[in-house]
């Protein structure tokens, strides 16, 4: 690896392609009215699952129309199963359109910025799916290879059922709350996403297979590339099992045509031909973390090369820098999607990672011997027993009590300098002038420096559904508006976001029910809470306010700045917060005079 590898027009050309997309997204979508019923044909493009939404079962998919190739999520409620539509098949679909489920608090997981990063900006409510077309060939054997893996996979119990199926096919829907939490705090949450390193083990596994029947090399190849072709499309060809099976046969390629090419420029090439296929795979934190779990990966032992001739350590410290690698190029990502940090993430996925590329392994003979009832009994059995390892092993990991530690709301100046240091890490050895160890000191230096910087004041508003609330940072003092429909947790992550700790003055607008109220009271006992002097609530902390009554740091206001009570319970007040902020039940608006 060389400084060089950074000059040359491919990547230079896959830069400048990226940095257009990110400037400029093709966000261009048809407006549809909101509950209009509509009718449009097209493809399936992803494999159904099994939804709970809108108070009723039912199964969901993503459906591009092939009248004007726009992306939607689907919800049917036609007694449609997950048996009876798949992968490409062709379909028409009646329904009302509505937009995506909405919220954009601050630090929470947003369902709808997470559609429209995969282009996708309304949902069809399906009351009728018509089955136009099968899907092709192909996919009609991959969908069968899916189906029968998941059929055969029933014989473990729900948690290893679903950690098998999230390893081998990345299917991570039925994994118990808690589990799932010791899986992102010990930093091995990767593991239920089929990703590339899938690729690379099935295709040395099937390999080695093949090899015991004196196959030649080259039908070999022929026979890994098409069966892990399969495989992708199983798996519903994700971002990262993509970029891994392209890599694959790009390498096959360059081995055939016997030319030198490092990975570096396969992944660049890798990434730059899916990004001509879907550019806003960009957004997607998949592909995003594949690329930069691989490109840590590649430079990372390109540039720190040690030869250690005992095998057993030599194995054990490939094992951990492979893991800190990945994890070093991986940090900027985790923080931005997941507000966290994993400090047991190097020693985790050291025990984790091949445990689950055994399990892998175990998925895929299970599969391949099925017909033989005691040779499929005897890798289950093996396969229950790693599973069974592999959960408490990660319960123990995540937790432990420094297992993973919060960050929230690096600044642009953060981010910079965490990326800059990052890459004198991965690149230190190459470095050739002295004292190279002070431009390291001096990013870093800069890095929590930036992170420390903090507005003095700010608000923010934000919604839940239709309900709107805020908040304010004032003089040192923590104002929320509104924050009843809000569950705690998320009241939270709100705060942690902002680097925010407790809350010193809620305002309420307007009228709400006696069991909001009573949440309210009990959840934030040690603020104040100043209410509409006509509401229901009653508490020691608790002030009712009247328009035109004057605090210290604020004054109370009639909504639209009117005068007279309409005698109404529903009325809304609005709150001048010091001059300077004016708090409606809609919205907090920095103002000059709430005059």
């Amino acid at each position: 690896m060389h400084f060089s590898y950074y000059k040359r027009p491919l990547f230079i050309l896959f830069i400048c392609y990226s940095l257009f997309i990110l400037i400029y997204p093709d966000f261009y979508y048809k407006k549809y009215n909101l509950d209009e019923q509509i009718s449009v044909c097209g493809k399936v493009i992803s494999y159904p699952e099994e939804a709970n939404h809108f108070s009723s079962k039912n199964i969901k998919f993503e459906f591009k129309s092939s009248e004007n190739k726009l992306k939607f999520i689907v919800y049917s409620f036609d007694n449609f199963t997950t048996e009876d539509i798949s992968l490409m098949d062709s379909v028409c679909i009646d329904g009302k359109v509505n937009k995506p489920y909405s919220s954009n608090l601050p630090g929470v997981f947003s369902w709808s910025k997470y559609l429209k990063k995969r282009d996708i900006y309304f949902e069809i409510r399906a009351n009728k799916i018509t089955k136009i077309s099968p899907s092709p060939f192909i996919f009609r054997i991959s969908n069968k290879l899916r189906k029968r893996m998941l059929n055969l996979y029933e014989v473990f119990d729900k948690n290893e059922k679903s950690v098998l199926s999230g390893i081998v096919l990345g299917i991570k829907t039925n994994i118990d709350k808690e589990l799932k939490s010791y899986f992102q705090r010990s930093s091995t949450a990767h593991i239920l996403v089929a990703s590339g390193g899938n690729v690379a083990i099935m295709a040395l596994f099937l390999n080695i297979f093949l090899s015991f029947f004196y196959i030649g090399r080259k039908a070999r190849i022929f026979i890994v590339i098409l069966m892990c072709g399969f495989y992708s499309l199983a798996t519903g060809l994700d971002p990262p099992i993509l970029r891994a099976y392209l890599m694959l046969c790009l390498y096959l390629i360059v081995f055939f045509i016997q030319r030198k090419i490092s990975p570096f420029q396969i992944l660049i090439l890798t990434a730059f031909l899916i990004l001509i296929y879907d550019p806003h795979l960009i957004f997607d934190a998949g592909f995003q973390m594949s690329f930069f779990a691989v490109y840590g990966i590649i430079i990372g032992f390109s540039c720190y090369k040690f030869e250690i001739k005992n095998k057993v350590i030599g194995f054990v410290y490939n094992l951990f820098m492979t893991s800190l690698f990945a994890q070093l190029a991986l940090l900027p990502v985790m923080i931005f999607y997941f507000n966290s940090v994993s400090l047991i993430g190097p020693i985790s996925n050291m025990f984790i990672v091949p445990l689950s590329s055994a399990i892998l392994v175990s998925g895929i003979i299970i599969f391949i011997f099925s017909f033989y009832a005691p040779f499929f009994n005897l890798i289950a059995f093996a396969a229950k027993f790693m599973l069974s390892l592999l959960i408490k092993m990660v319960c123990f990991f995540g937790s432990l009590k420094y297992s993973a530690i919060e960050v929230y709301n690096l600044n642009l100046f953060s981010y910079f300098f965490l990326i800059i240091s990052i890459f004198i890490i991965l690149h230190y050895p190459l470095f050739k002038f002295k004292r190279k160890y002070i431009y390291l000191f001096v990013s870093l230096l800069f890095f929590f420096i930036s992170t420390k910087i903090k507005s003095g004041e700010f608000k923010s508003n934000f919604s839940k559904s239709k309900n709107k609330s805020g908040i304010i940072y004032y003089n040192g003092k923590v104002s929320f508006i509104n924050p009843f429909y809000l569950k705690d947790e998320e009241v939270d992550k709100i705060l942690s976001y902002y680097g925010l700790k407790d809350i010193d003055f809620i305002f309420i607008t307007s009228e709400i029910d006696n069991r909001n109220y009573k949440e309210i009271i009990d959840r934030y006992k040690n603020a104040k809470i100043f209410a509409p002097l006509w509401t229901d609530i009653k508490a020691d902390n608790v002030v009712k306010v009247w328009p035109g009554d004057k605090f210290e740091n604020f004054t109370v206001l009639w909504k639209g700045n009117r005068s007279g009570y309409s005698g109404f319970k529903k009325e809304s007040l609005w709150y001048c917060y010091e001059n300077k902020y004016l708090i409606t039940q809609d919205y907090i608006k920095e103002t000059l005079s709430c005059k």
